[in-house]
């Protein structure tokens, strides 16, 4: 079974994804993929370099991820490019490090925003309010406000991740753990019926 975990930049994804792993289960990380097959000669990498030129490269010829993440926050059309890009090579990563019928947690950021849906049994995700999301990445990024802002609006309304879930864990809530808990034994039971 595979779970896909999602959610906007800062809502607290990881410090769930870390505490579901703490507890046993297989976590599979799409940006360390991303970043996998971005290395210098793996599929990505090339793709990448013949689409938005040597420009990108640091010094040692790896992609300079920060060099690229300004050219697609400023222009959507190369945004989409480089998701066409990328994408099913990291989707066809993920399916196959998940082959079996253990469950798989999938921390993936653009899930929704993708259309991916279709790759998963179920979708968690990650909530909280604007107001926390900012001052989380402001802290942890060192970013402006006016920088947090510009990546949120690059992302998918929360109202539709929301809309689009099927489970919504708001990670600002009292008890936070127990309420995982409490989610990972009911998938334990619904995996247990339905073998």
């Amino acid at each position: 079974m595979r779970i896909g975990i999602t959610g906007g930049i800062g809502t607290g994804k990881t410090f769930i994804i870390n505490y579901i792993r703490s507890k046993g289960y297989k976590i599979i990380d799409a940006d360390l993929i991303a970043k996998q097959l971005m290395k210098k000669d793996n599929i990505n990498y090339l793709n990448i370099v013949n689409n938005f030129g040597e420009d990108i490269l640091s010094n040692n010829k790896e992609i300079d991820r920060i060099k690229l993440r300004h050219i697609i926050f400023e222009d959507e059309k190369k945004r989409k490019l480089l998701n066409k890009i990328t994408h099913p090579n990291i989707i066809r990563e993920i399916l196959n490090r998940s082959k079996d019928n253990d469950i798989y947690f999938i921390e993936i950021p653009l899930l929704l925003e993708e259309n991916l849906e279709k790759y998963f049994d179920l979708i968690w995700v990650v909530d909280c309010s604007k107001e926390v999301q900012v001052k989380r990445v402001v802290e942890r990024n060192n970013l402006s406000e006016e920088e947090v802002f510009d990546i949120i609006r690059c992302q998918m309304p929360r109202e539709e991740k929301i809309k689009r879930a099927n489970i919504v864990i708001n990670s600002e809530q009292d008890k936070i753990e127990k309420y995982i808990d409490d989610l990972l034994y009911r998938l334990e039971k619904q995996v247990k019926n339905e073998k």
